[in-house]
């Protein structure tokens, strides 16, 4: 249904930083999986591995995971031309960012 992968850096200046890839089956979109997912590394990263920031990259098009994304507390730091590919076109992202200080 769907999947998280979840880096804690480990070199000593970033270790309060961590960064996550999420997917969600197209057929079970909208069913709160996502929600869950992200829930679950929050929690991990706030009481457990004392991350303080954790940042992603999301595809400027993608209005569901961004609003899902602003609902957990990330705000949008910047975007970045070209910087993914999809279908034979290079398409924007935006970097997205949680702190917790």
């Amino acid at each position: 249904m769907g999947n998280i992968g979840f880096e804690h850096n480990q070199r000593p200046r970033k270790l309060h930083c961590a960064t996550f890839g999420i997917g969600v089956h197209d057929d079970y979109q909208g069913m709160g999986i996502g929600s869950k997912l992200i829930q679950t590394v929050i929690d991990l990263a706030d009481k457990w591995l004392q991350v303080k920031r954790i940042h992603i990259e999301v595809n400027t098009d993608n209005q569901r995971a961004i609003q899902c994304y602003k609902n957990f507390g990330f705000e949008i730091e910047g975007e970045s031309i070209n910087a993914s590919f999809r279908d034979g076109e290079y398409i924007n992202t935006y970097t997205m960012a949680r702190l917790n200080f």
